[in-house]
């Protein structure tokens, strides 16, 4: 969502494109935010959960700040600073896409899927212990 948001808001024509660009954005930053407290929460060690989530929300707050530098940066760079503070909304999203092909299957989806042994696997690697 957050390439196809950004290549569309990048480069609108119309104003329409502009609303369509920025919903499908809102739709990847909506997923976004709901899958990776999910994740976190799933593999994190337990005593760890909290604060994994904690720096989450930090980094998402991080993250609207300099988007906010990035808009005064761009705001007098006539007439294409707009396309390139919206432009630059890929950034994240790519890193996204790249970090989570990186990502392993959280034990209850392996388990969800029929794949028990590795599924246990995983969760004893997340847990540091040799039963489940």
């Amino acid at each position: 969502f957050f390439i196809i948001g950004t290549v569309l808001v990048a480069s609108a024509f119309s104003l329409a494109q502009l609303v369509i660009g920025r919903i499908i954005l809102g739709f990847g930053v909506g997923f976004a935010t709901q899958a990776t407290p999910l994740f976190l929460s799933e593999m994190a060690p337990y005593n760890l959960r909290g604060a994994l989530n904690i720096l989450f929300q930090l980094a998402v707050t991080i993250g609207i700040f300099v988007a906010q530098l990035i808009n005064y940066g761009t705001q007098n760079l006539q007439p294409w600073g707009w396309r390139l503070s919206l432009a630059l909304a890929g950034i994240p999203g790519l890193l996204l896409f790249v970090g989570a092909l990186c990502l392993p299957d959280t034990p209850n989806s392996l388990i969800e899927r029929g794949k028990l042994e590795r599924g246990e696997k995983v969760l004893q690697r997340i847990r540091g212990t040799d039963g489940t």
